[in-house]
């Protein structure tokens, strides 16, 4: 895509409670392939900054933290085998995991001891609900 002159994706969404990535350690520099950071001298042309912008004028490379928005809420109906189904309020900004951690609260069963699936497929827990879930 960088070959092609087309954006690729300059951001990297993080979810902390997930115990996600926690950290960047390189840049997308060609298609398919990555440079790791390390330290070099300012100025040398080797730096992330002239890498990405041919030039060291920063001095670095600049990283904004931008929380994620809240998304609209809505409401989940989860289906539990043999047992009544649960109404769950979801933002559409919320991780499955989160609504997992609040499941598992609600339902005294411990996280790990249960998934989720919607269309016979098992939800990730670091996916973004979206709207994706079975809204009712």
């Amino acid at each position: 895509m960088i070959n092609e002159k087309k954006s690729i994706q300059d951001y990297a969404v993080i979810d902390p409670a997930d115990k996600g990535q926690l950290w960047l350690d390189g840049i997308a520099k060609l298609n398919g392939k990555v440079r790791q950071f390390v330290a070099v001298p300012s100025g040398s042309g080797y730096s992330v900054e002239a890498q990405i912008a041919n030039a060291d004028a920063v001095g670095g490379i600049q990283i904004l933290v931008t929380p994620i928005k809240n998304g609209r809420l809505i409401m989940v109906k989860i289906n539990r085998l043999g047992q009544n189904p649960i109404y769950c309020p979801v933002r559409t900004s919320q991780t499955v995991y989160k609504l997992m951690t609040e499941l598992a609260a609600r339902i005294s069963v411990p996280l790990q001891q249960f998934g989720l699936l919607f269309s016979n497929r098992r939800l990730e827990q670091s996916r973004l609900s979206h709207l994706t879930l079975d809204i009712k």
